[in-house]
């Protein structure tokens, strides 16, 4: 999931209402291309969705999105694929220039912004974009000859980074949340094993498979949110008659280790294709028939998506607003939504605020149009009551919150009552205020140019450490560097032969973290060679 900016936030408990509730939500068809299959792939947190169409007259993919229900194609290549999407509108995918490149396996990295689509590079031999976050960066893999091997990729700021294998035999990133966290699979050296792997800060960690003596191998490692993988792996079962079946396992990991989804029937497959900053996952189960069924998990077990009986469908991706997209797969592939913010009867707002402050938790009861007065309303996080609150006779509750001193990103407080569905709302961790000074000095002897950082925390006012801070010397970049324990970057570098004597502007760009706010220093420095 890419969490750039949201209004609303579904989480784990809210799901409870689904199984007493189905008819409170809402399944929409989206509009596809004519005859053909159409196949979802992602939503961010604006309802914008992407995918891609299979034409069953031209027998070509195209890259497809969704904006407020309407479809449109995306443009710049015979064949293409659009893969993620963040809550800027930038969308990752695949290109193809013509139908021989297509046939080659010779693919283009691509982002579209704005609709416009922008090749990213490659060692020169192709490779594909899977996902990008909310501050653009993109991950993927790039071929390290023609027709040859893969290696995981990230490209930030436009430059391809290549990725670290844990066994040095090359791999795909597909996925990368906001914190930075990448995840994808590498292969290990034997050729035949997949290794579901993280990366974070560049550091490559293979995740924990022990799943039991059933376990055979991982198949896939899909999307990312807030420190949890998606994927699935296989496990080896024996039919009445003794003979050996293979059967897919949703499951998901973190920091902690992994956890194995339940499944609807424990002999039938089940794939996780995503997971939300609050650990819901969405993805699919088979029934005791064999059958699709779309499902998401919360820490408390598998719920049923509501859809109509006698069809099949899968969940392919989730937000934080409440929406979850998948496929109708009956026949052949169709776009679906569900809307999950009918559900229940309690309604509260998202908060944002920096670490230590105050924030408003505010709920509205309602029983139908009527408020519901009177009543205690329970604030909890991560199941610990934080505060109470009772309903005024327009059926609202109120409490201040203090946020903890934790890095930014998103807090999932609960609100529950008495009759009513638990709901689950965000309160966002703001990054703090920072600032950043730059100096450069010029070396005459040797030619190069000394250049010097200071980046702190305003609130409080402390030095950032282990930050990274790219220098540019007339708006070009020329360095980089990380800061220290006193908030400390330092580079040298030769004067760019384009870069004229007398005096050249200098920035130093704090590129910002899970704490502090990106900030930008400028100064001048003198140049006479």
């Amino acid at each position: 999931m890419r969490k750039l900016t949201f209004s609303f936030f579904v989480a784990a408990s809210l799901l409870f209402g689904l199984q007493g509730s189905a008819d409170a939500q809402t399944v929409t068809y989206l509009p596809a291309p004519p005859n053909s299959w159409t196949y979802p792939s992602d939503i961010n947190n604006n309802g914008e969705a992407i995918g891609y169409s299979f034409s069953r007259t031209t027998h070509k993919c195209s890259a497809i999105r969704w904006v407020d229900g309407e479809l449109s194609l995306l443009e710049g290549f015979d064949s293409s694929f659009a893969s993620g999407i963040n809550d800027a509108g930038v969308i990752s995918g695949i290109g193809y220039r013509d139908t021989e490149a297509l046939v080659n396996g010779e693919e283009t990295p691509v982002i579209w912004v704005d609709g416009v689509p922008q090749e990213l590079p490659t060692l020169g031999f192709g490779g594909c974009a899977y996902d990008v976050n909310s501050v653009g960066d993109v991950v993927g893999s790039v071929r390290n000859s023609p027709g040859g091997g893969v290696e995981p990729a990230l490209w930030r700021d436009g430059e391809l980074i290549v990725l670290d294998t844990p066994e040095g035999n090359g791999g795909f990133a597909t996925t990368i949340d906001d914190a930075g966290l990448i995840s994808g699979v590498c292969y290990a050296q034997n050729g035949g094993d997949f290794l579901p792997t993280q990366w974070s800060g560049g550091t490559a960690q293979v995740l924990p498979v022990t799943f039991g003596q059933n376990y055979v191998g991982s198949l896939g490692v899909n999307k990312t949110g807030a420190g949890r993988t998606s994927g699935y792996v296989i496990e080896s079962r024996l039919l009445e008659d003794g003979q050996p079946y293979l059967v897919v396992v949703a499951v998901g990991w973190n920091s902690e280790g992994f956890r194995v989804l339940p499944r609807l029937d424990d002999n039938q497959s089940s794939w996780a294709c995503d997971v939300n900053e609050q650990g819901v996952y969405a993805g699919y189960s088979r029934d005791s028939f064999g059958a699709d069924v779309p499902v998401l998990w919360t820490e408390e077990g598998i719920t049923r998506l509501p859809f109509a009986p006698g069809r099949t469908a899968r969940a392919v991706a989730l937000n934080e607003t409440g929406l979850v997209i998948g496929n109708d797969t009956t026949e052949f592939s169709v776009p679906v939504i569900w809307n999950m913010n009918d559900v229940g009867q309690l309604g509260m707002s998202s908060a944002r605020g920096t670490r230590g402050s105050l924030v408003p938790l505010t709920v509205r009861a309602k029983d139908g149009n009527a408020p519901v007065a009177g009543q205690q309303v329970n604030f909890s996080v991560n199941g610990t009551i934080v505060g109470t609150a009772t309903t005024n006779r327009s059926g609202v509750a109120r409490m201040m919150y203090r946020i903890p001193n934790v890095a930014s990103g998103k807090i999932g407080v609960a609100a529950s009552m008495n009759g009513m569905p638990t709901i689950v709302r965000a309160v966002e961790v703001d990054t703090l205020r920072s600032s950043a000074g730059v100096s450069g000095t010029f070396d005459e002897e040797t030619g190069k140019v000394q250049l010097t950082a200071s980046v702190n925390a305003i609130e409080p006012n402390k030095p950032v450490a282990n930050g990274r801070v790219n220098f540019f010397m007339n708006g070009r970049r020329i360095a980089s560097a990380t800061t220290d324990s006193r908030g400390i970057a330092r580079a040298e570098v030769a004067v760019p032969a384009n870069v004229q004597d007398g005096t050249a502007n200098i920035e130093a760009r704090f590129t910002g973290d899970k704490l502090n706010r990106p900030i930008t220093g400028r100064s001048s420095v003198g140049i006479d060679r």
